[in-house]
This record gives C-alpha cells, structure tokens and sequence, in this order.
C-alpha cells in the first residue's frame, strides 16, 4: 500500500489533498481523472471527498494517466522549511 494507517477506512480512502500529493499533480489533473471516472471518488457530505486507494493505485499502474513528465511519488513530499515557504 501507499501509506499505512489505523483505521480501515483510512486504508482505502484518500483526501483530495493526499491523493495530490502521491499522483505529483495539481488540482486540475485530480478533478479531471474524477470526471472522467479515472479516479472513484467517495463524497461524505457536501464538502467532504474522499479517493479509493484502489483507483489511485489503478491511475499509477497505468503510468500514461498522468500528464507528461508527471510520475507518481512514491513518498510523501517533504515539508517545506519556515524561509521557502513564503
């Protein structure tokens, strides 16, 4: 799996924000692959959306998904420091 958590449901669901952060892409690109069924999404209310682990991994292993010169993170990315992030 891409990242470990606690709970099941943490384990096939990703937010918007995480599963940015695994694919390497914007906010374009996610809500692209969720209208065109790519991504299957899950909504838990009015401003909640959640990403299958499952179609995100599905997105990965079909590697041409994503936008040129895109390739997934295998690893969260790093923080930035206090000075770089302004």
């Amino acid at each position: 799996m891409l990242m470990d958590r606690n709970s099941s449901t943490d384990q096939i669901l990703r937010t918007i924000k995480e599963t940015k952060q695994i694919l390497g892409v914007g906010n374009t690109v996610i809500w692209e692959r969720m209208k065109d069924g790519r991504l299957d999404v899950i909504r838990l209310g009015p401003r909640s959306t959640r990403v299958t682990l499952e179609s995100i991994q599905r997105l990965i292993d079909a590697g041409a998904e994503l936008p040129a010169g895109k390739s997934p993170r295998t690893e969260p990315p790093e923080p930035l420091a206090a000075d770089e992030s302004q």
